[in-house]
């Protein structure tokens, strides 16, 4: 039997291709809607980079044979903290330096010149290197904001909702430790002759009654002495031994 696994046989609401299905779909969404479908396919990627919200590399990844392929990245810690809106207005800026690098003249790298400040105002995104109204529109670092009667935002309005990322990356300090299960229980004779320490799934006998421990997860680390680690016996009917020293009873 083959060990490759079928695509067919991965859920499409796992994790990756729910997330990277959506991607792909609004990628190719606003390429119709703003770029009359004439953008090449390119890979489509998350990266954390600082200080960005996104970012176009050319011919960023090589195929088995000749082909090479451009990227488009957005940055993962944004997607949760900016609306959807604004997370789909940096893959439209992307796709526009994408538009300019295979239709138009792009200047040294990181340059936005004038010809891809235009194509942003054609497709409905005012460049600013403020962000906001009355910014520089050129230069080597630039965002935009939204025009709300622009093209972007009337295809935004339109949009089918299964085409937003449904996965957002937790940002550093929401994220908590998930729980570590417990290593150590409590072992204890319901007649109270004893209690001692051991894994998981011991199965023990009181040494004096003969009754079986009952167990108890203990919460948090390893609370066992070098005593009390000594003092556990497993199934076979040994004795226990207390947690008063380890003495043998």
């Amino acid at each position: 039997m083959s060990g490759a696994v079928s695509a067919a046989r991965v859920p499409r609401d796992a994790p990756t291709p729910a997330q990277f299905g959506a991607y792909n779909g609004m990628f190719a969404y606003f390429n119709d809607r703003l770029f009359d479908g004439k953008l090449p396919p390119v890979l489509l990627n998350f990266s954390r980079l600082n200080r960005t919200y996104g970012f176009f590399a050319p011919e960023r990844w090589a195929g088995k044979g000749q082909e090479r392929a451009h990227e488009i990245s957005l940055n993962p810690q944004h997607l949760k903290s900016r609306t959807p809106e604004d997370v789909a207005s940096t893959l439209v800026h992307e796709m526009v330096h994408l538009w300019q690098h295979e239709q138009g003249q792009p200047s040294r790298t990181g340059y936005h010149n004038r010809e891809w400040a235009a194509k942003m105002l054609e497709v409905g995104l005012v460049p600013s290197d403020t962000g906001q109204p009355g910014g520089k529109q050129t230069g080597q670092h630039m965002t935009h904001y939204i025009d709300p009667k622009g093209a972007f935002a009337r295809a935004w309005s339109s949009m089918p909702g299964d085409l937003w990322l449904p996965w957002a990356a937790i940002p550093e300090g929401e994220r908590r430790r998930t729980p570590r299960a417990p290593s150590k229980f409590a072992y204890e004779c319901p007649k109270g002759h004893g209690k001692v320490w051991g894994k998981p799934g011991l199965e023990l006998n009181c040494g004096i009654c003969g009754k079986r421990y009952r167990s108890e997860a203990l919460p948090g680390g390893d609370h066992t002495n070098q005593a009390a680690r000594c003092a556990v016996n497993d199934t076979q009917g040994a004795e226990a031994h207390r947690s008063d020293g380890g003495k043998p009873r």
